[in-house]
């Protein structure tokens, strides 16, 4: 039999370290791990936290109704915004560390989804101050479109066509597209290297693209 020093035994040793093992965490998941997210990113519904972190609504319902935990998500919310771990996962507040890093000091603005034509009624969202700074937007004239896996950020005070992307709305329906200028003076709706003549008496122009943000590049 293999002793130590003091004389015990390894095997005892061995059983001593196997009885002190500690109980296993019970992780929250599902509804209660969304809920903690929208208290940190301090929005309101689903589809402003997505945008907020980069999933789609489909993946959150995933967690929901498999009670699931997104320990890697967690992890980067917790480095991103200084929330503690221990609040994500558990609950146990306070929620920040200290002070949220990027929580309060981002700025709102107007947030609306665009499915099938339609746009849906307002929210809003907090984006880096940076966006507004590098397009020149006030926070007052910025409009974010979440599109499929694109959130698009529209100065809604050019509404003057010439050349980029716009939201318009033609026959009561949304959509976002490319228009522009010909030397023949008409404005064209570009599409797939395709141009078809805009009659802005039946378009309405409700703002330029200024930037976009694909989630699943």
């Amino acid at each position: 039999m293999v002793t130590t020093s003091d004389g015990e035994s390894i095997n005892q040793m061995m059983d001593f370290v196997k009885n002190k093992k500690p109980d296993p965490y019970k992780y929250d998941g599902g509804s209660a791990i969304l809920d903690r997210l929208l208290v940190v990113y301090g929005v309101e519904t689903r589809p402003q936290l997505a945008s907020c972190i980069g999933v789609s609504t489909g993946t959150m319902s995933t967690w929901q109704t498999r009670k699931s935990t997104p320990y890697e998500m967690l992890i980067r919310v917790s480095l991103a915004t200084n929330a503690r771990l221990e609040f994500l996962c558990f609950g146990e507040k306070p929620v920040f560390n200290d002070e949220p890093v990027i929580i309060e000091k981002t700025p709102l603005v107007e947030f609306k989804t665009l499915e099938s034509g339609y746009l849906s009624e307002p929210s809003t969202i907090r984006i880096d101050e940076e966006i507004l700074t590098t397009y020149q937007l006030k926070k007052e004239s910025c409009l974010a479109i979440k599109s499929g896996t694109k959130t698009h950020f529209i100065d809604i005070d050019e509404t003057e066509v010439f050349k980029g992307v716009f939201l318009f709305n033609v026959n009561k329906h949304y959509q976002i597209g490319e228009f522009k200028t010909l030397p023949d003076g008409k404005i064209y709706l570009i599409e797939d290297g395709d141009k078809y003549p805009v009659d802005l008496n039946e378009t309405t122009i409700k703002g330029k693209v200024v930037a976009t943000l694909d989630t699943s590049k």
